[in-house]
């Protein structure tokens, strides 16, 4: 029980980073609710912190209420400069991670192989959606 504890918090964080490189990253059609979401509602991501470290355009834009104009200008500079493959690596070191607590726990061997598939196929369906430029695709 405890291995699945932790194989459930890894998870668990897989989802929320690709949540948060989905918000960014995907159109609104794709998500089923208004993209970039949480940049309007001043919510600071992964991927919007790691692309805070090197986009002035994006820390200018912050700490402020922002219409849908400055959504889109905010989801732009996260894909050009590695903060969503950055965010995206953390996800991965989590699958990682969940998949030598699987390795280490008493459970069957094909769910522990369905669980790792279901924790790559949440990284892998980011990963379409952050290859097009969001600024193109913002909603």
């Amino acid at each position: 029980a405890e291995s699945l504890t932790e194989y459930g918090r890894h998870a668990g964080m897989i989802f929320q980073i690709v949540d948060d490189v989905l918000d960014l990253t995907a159109t609104d059609e794709e998500l089923g609710k208004p993209s970039g979401l949480d940049l309007a509602e001043g919510i600071y991501t992964l991927p919007v912190i790691y692309a805070l470290r090197t986009s002035p355009e994006l820390k200018a834009l912050l700490g402020r209420p922002l219409d849908p104009e400055a959504v889109a200008q905010g989801r732009a500079p996260t894909c050009p400069d590695g903060a969503v493959a950055s965010a995206l690596a953390v996800a991965d070191g989590h699958a990682g991670q969940a998949a030598r607590v699987l390795a280490d726990a008493k459970i069957d061997e094909k769910v522990a192989d369905a669980l790792n598939r279901l924790s790559r196929s949440i990284i892998e369906r980011s990963r379409s959606a952050a290859t097009a430029s969001p600024g193109a695709r913002a909603s």
